[in-house]
């Protein structure tokens, strides 16, 4: 399942307005309805996420249509790979499920789906079937695995054998593994870390181990060493495989895993750094004398979880207090901590003296989420819509709109929940599995399955259509109450809908400005962040642009992209603000002009200056350890609540919990010298 990228280059635009698709069937310019190709019958595979249950349902026969496309070369899924992008007038013969799994993957995954045709995934598996069973089941289906918590083991497996996976004993739910998107001077003051210049607090984060799940590192970046030798305890690259020790990074064998995007290493400055690099260290981190282990991820679900296992495993080791940092994050999911990597987040952080920090988003300004709430005892049964588009998007150099949306009911209420198409057809999921339709210009999967843990209903959609306007626009969902046959309809009455990611398209009406948190940021255990504003204006080394002054940047607001909550379940998220727009730290030497363009890098110094929740993330990780280094024996409970007792409130926060600012804006200080008692 990808997620949204959790950093903010561009200057802020002003947001094009959606262009209104025809609302129903009778609208006269939708398209005529097509000869329809035979409606599979449902298929039940109640263990398997929607999204895997489609490739595996069509894995067989897109295998005979297409045999040479998972043999040939990746060819990406970005505007890369545009140049060669071919643009079908029919689906007909497009392998529908392989460019569905193919969309959600990264590059990494890619690969390996194209040369050995196997899907990462998450498996969970039952109490009852102890650490072993299930693992040994996998064995003979999977071409590898590796238990990453109590109950979760992460997999490769071939793609046809996926049904084989879900029919193991002890198996609860397999999960597809899905892409997520990587999402300070000024600050320390606003934070309370500094007064006059110095720092007001003694900890330094000394003894405990800092975690970086992100992009990689520029392990030669001065605010990473000290003494002339570096603090990063270990460096693995998911991406290749490789393990760089200390003395490994110290002769310079890390440079084979570059930091070429820039934002992990950003990340660890904030979070980290020691300000190396100037005279004077106005740039240092947070917890600039905690030790750094580093893990370059692929950004798929299933390595971020082995990621954040392996961090806490390095920690184990060596005695140490341990906070991860997960600056990324993304929309495929139930929005109520119950996916397979929050449960693996809050399974590795039962131990006492460990905790993981989450980025709340940057889609606060997005149309991602719809919802209503339908009334309870209406005299006639009540109907909601919702429009939406999809986005044209490359997959494997073909031009294509593909699109994933859920739709979540609660369990104690009766809902039908209906896909309309452009051309006025109506697809509704069985009362249990799924079924997939084929037309020449579009293709649907639809199915119904009730959550494991919460027993709510999850209805899941997936859209792929001919790049063109008319099969592009004038999707609809409709959501109305079962009254049939002794069912009750709206109970409750709570409908939320999530498109999975940015990228695929949006909603035209029925958005909301609410519930835009994501995942992992929706785990339990998990720390969730905001962003506010803490600077505008820096010297830049871009010769056009000398002086950054971002005028409609509204210092101590609220950063205009900060994802709100609450969850889908209406708990408070994000627990904190902190800061997050603009902050400068460690710029990688590896960074490209694209990824890190000149007007954001600082004139004379190796550092520069970014926004977006994946700042205000590594500002709460680096708060945590040094509250760590004072009692490492702390609860990530005892540290929620401490957090929440600390907070600082002003005419900004308005009184807190409220869904943008969660109890308020951090205060460092506070958070270190607060009563426990109080």
């Amino acid at each position: 399942m990808p997620t949204r990228r959790k950093r903010r280059v561009a200057k802020p635009a002003a947001r094009r307005r959606p262009s209104r698709a025809p609302a129903g069937p009778a609208a006269a310019s939708r398209p005529a309805v097509e000869p329809p190709a035979a409606v599979t019958a449902a298929t039940r595979m109640p263990k398997l996420d929607p999204r895997l249950a489609a490739c595996a349902f069509r894995a067989a026969r897109e295998a005979r249509l297409a045999p040479a496309a998972t043999r040939r070369g990746a060819a990406g899924t970005g505007a890369a790979s545009r140049g060669a992008a071919t643009a079908p007038r029919s689906l007909r013969a497009v392998p529908i499920g392989l460019q569905s799994i193919r969309a959600q993957l990264s590059p990494t995954s890619q690969r390996d789906l194209e040369a050995r045709d196997v899907v990462p995934v998450l498996v969970e598996s039952s109490a009852a079937s102890g650490r072993g069973g299930v693992g040994a089941g996998l064995a003979r289906v999977a071409t590898e695995a590796r238990r990453v918590s109590r109950s979760t083991v992460v997999a490769r497996v071939p793609r046809t054998r996926l049904g084989d996976v879900a029919a193991l004993a002890g198996v609860r739910r397999v999960e597809a593994s899905v892409r997520l998107r990587p999402r300070v001077d000024l600050a320390h003051a606003s934070a309370l870390l500094f007064h006059g210049g110095a720092r007001s607090v003694s900890q330094t984060g000394a003894g405990v181990l800092v975690g970086i799940v992100d992009t990689g590192i520029d392990a030669t970046h001065p605010g990473f060493q000290a003494d002339g030798q570096t603090r990063i305890v270990r460096y693995v690259d998911q991406t290749t495989g490789a393990s760089y020790s200390p003395a490994q990074i110290d002769g310079g064998a890390a440079a084979a895993s570059p930091d070429e995007e820039g934002h992990g290493t950003h990340v660890a400055g904030i979070a980290a750094g020691g300000g190396g690099g100037l005279a004077v260290q106005r740039y240092a981190g947070v917890a600039p004398g905690a030790d750094l282990a580093v893990v370059k991820t692929t950004f798929d679900t299933a390595d971020i979880a082995a990621g954040v296992a392996l961090v806490f495993d390095l920690a184990a080791q060596r005695d140490q207090p341990c906070v991860v940092n997960l600056s990324l994050g993304g929309h495929w999911g139930g929005h109520d901590g119950s996916s397979l990597l929050e449960r693996v987040i809050d399974e590795l952080c039962e131990p006492p003296g460990r905790a993981v920090v989450v980025s709340a988003g940057n889609e606060g300004g997005s149309r991602l989420h719809a919802g209503t709430r339908l009334p309870y005892g209406a005299d006639t049964p009540q109907r909601w819509v919702a429009d939406l588009e999809l986005s044209p998007r490359i997959v494997q150099g073909t031009a294509m709109g593909l699109l994933w949306v859920s739709v979540w009911t609660q369990r104690e209420d009766d809902l039908l929940v209906t896909l309309r198409s452009p051309n006025g057809e109506l697809f509704r999921p069985p009362r249990s599995g799924r079924q997939e339709a084929d037309r020449s210009r579009f293709a649907v999967d639809v199915s119904h399955q009730v959550a494991a843990y919460s027993g709510d209903n999850e209805f899941a959609f997936g859209v792929f259509a001919v790049a063109e306007p008319d099969w592009l626009h004038g999707w609809s969902l409709i959501v109305e109450e079962d009254r049939a046959q002794g069912r009750h309809g709206a109970q409750v009455g709570a409908v939320h809908a999530w498109i999975a990611d940015e990228a695929m398209g949006a909603f035209v009406n029925g958005y909301t400005r609410s519930h835009l948190v994501g995942m992992p940021g929706t785990a339990y255990s998990a720390v969730t962040v905001a962003s506010y504003a803490t600077r505008k204006a820096w010297e830049s080394q871009d010769p056009a642009l000398p002086v950054v002054d971002l005028a409609a940047v509204n210092l101590e607001d609220i950063s205009y992209f900060s994802s709100p909550g609450p969850t889908r379940e209406e708990q408070n998220k994000p627990e904190v603000a902190a800061p997050g727009q603009w902050l400068v730290s460690a710029l990688s030497a590896q960074a490209s002009a694209d990824a890190l363009p000149l007007w954001v890098r600082l004139q004379g110094a190796p550092y520069a200056a970014l926004q977006g929740t994946s700042m205000s993330a590594p500002y709460v990780t680096g708060a945590l350890a040094l509250l760590l280094e004072k009692d490492p024996a702390l609860h990530w409970g005892e540290m929620k609540r401490r957090l929440a007792k600390s907070c600082r409130a002003d005419r900004f926060t308005t009184p807190s919990w409220n869904q943008r600012w969660g109890h308020g804006k951090i205060d460092v200080e506070r958070l270190l010298t607060i009563d426990p008692t109080a």
